[in-house]
Formats: C-alpha cells, sequence, structure tokens
C-alpha cells in the first residue's frame, strides 16, 4: 500500500473529498498514527541491508547510507563460483581508527614476545563512512546488515517506513485521528480497538524487524 492509497481510503471511510481533508492534513494524521507507533511499540529502527563494492588498494571509507542508525553486522560477500556456492564472511568490528592504528602496528611494540600481524578483513565506523582494513589488492564486496531510520512517506507512490510493513495498522491508526479531527468521538474509539488489534498482531508478525523488541516475543 502506498501512501495515496492510504489517503483515499481515508477519505472513503470518511466519506468526504479532498476540497474538506487535504492532502497535507492526511499526511500529518498518517504521520502521527506511524509515530505513535514508534513511540508506543518500540518499532523506531528496521532491518535494511546493502551490499558495497570496495575498490582495489583503497585507503578511503565509503559513505553509509543516507538513512543509516547503526550497523548490525559487516560482512564479505563471496559470489558464487563453479566450486563453491555464494557466502557471508564475517568481518570483525574495531572500536575507532585509533585500535586499528594499535592493532596493526601491535607486532612492532612487543620486543619481549612476538606477535603475529593481523590477519584477515575487520571494519571500523569513522566520521559517517565505513572503512575497511587492511586494503586488499583485489576488488572486494561487503555486504552490510543495518537498522535504518526510514523518512515518513511523503510523495504520492512511497510506501516506506511502517507504511511498507504494516499499512493496515498505519491505515486504522490515521483513521481514529481523522475521526477526533471530526469531532467523531464514538467512531475513533470504535476504530480505536480495531488499530490497537491490528499493532498487536503486526508486533507478533513483524519481531524480527523491531530493534531490541521484547515486549512481544515470537511464538509459532
Amino acid at each position: 500500500m502506498i501512501l495515496d492509497d492510504v489517503r483515499t481510503q481515508l477519505r472513503a471511510h470518511v466519506v468526504l473529498s479532498s476540497t474538506d481533508l487535504s492532502d497535507a492534513q492526511l499526511n500529518e494524521f498518517i504521520w502521527t498514527a506511524i509515530e505513535r507507533l514508534q513511540q508506543t511499540a518500540d518499532w523506531h529502527y528496521q532491518e535494511n541491508t546493502i551490499q558495497i563494492p570496495i575498490a582495489a588498494s583503497s585507503y578511503t571509507g565509503v559513505p553509509l547510507p543516507s538513512d543509516f542508525v547503526v550497523e548490525a553486522a559487516v560482512y564479505q560477500f563471496m559470489p558464487a563460483s563453479t566450486v563453491q556456492p555464494a557466502s557471508l564472511i564475517p568481518l570483525a568490528r574495531l572500536g575507532s581508527r585509533v585500535d586499528w592504528a594499535v592493532y596493526s602496528t601491535r607486532q612492532d611494540r612487543n620486543e619481549s614476545f612476538p606477535v603475529p600481524a593481523p590477519e584477515g578483513l575487520s571494519y571500523y565506523i569513522w566520521m559517517g563512512q565505513l572503512w575497511i582494513v587492511p586494503s586488499t589488492s583485489n576488488a572486494i564486496t561487503v555486504q552490510l546488515d543495518y537498522y535504518s531510520d526510514p523518512p515518513n512517506p511523503a510523495q504520492p507512490s512511497d510506501s516506506t517506513g511502517l507504511l511498507g510493513i504494516s499499512a493496515r495498522a498505519v491505515l486504522w491508526g490515521a483513521l481514529q485521528l481523522t475521526y477526533l479531527y471530526l469531532h467523531e468521538v464514538e467512531l475513533a474509539a470504535a476504530v480505536g480497538e480495531i488499530y490497537n488489534q491490528l499493532i498487536d498482531a503486526a508486533l507478533k508478525r513483524e519481531q524480527g524487524r523491531r530493534m531490541g523488541a521484547t515486549k512481544y516475543p515470537r511464538t509459532r
């Protein structure tokens, strides 16, 4: 369901036209419903994933996605070949650029006991960029699994964020606000009951999409 579909259904429920309820007014109701879901249901962030090419011998970071909040994991993506299927190799996380400076030179710091040089790839996040260290002689692809904070839907064809995950909950939440705006208190209360049921069902179904969600355990 896209934003324009939600606005159309809201007007159909209350039997009003765009002259009586403008797109801007309905957008406010929809955005408020989304904010209520975020605030009351611990549903601020959502899962996302992206594959990022890293050039050979690259000594610079790559920009993080615009909706990035925090990473869940970073992998080196190994494409399928004639002898093995595609696979993901987890990369170790370093706290910062300083950690990499210490880690990469540790074999030169201990004169009493030999310390092996770092093996494998690691990553750190610095100044809004993802850095893969050490640099490699061949181009590689990394997969970034992260939590995102998508913007509210604004264009008619948008289906971002919670609107793309649980459109019915957003619709009924916005409908409750629409009835309150029209001073239809009893209808707003009735719609609110349906809205709460939809929220409960959506939270149980989409447990894995919510960062740190513990209130609604997944059940079979």
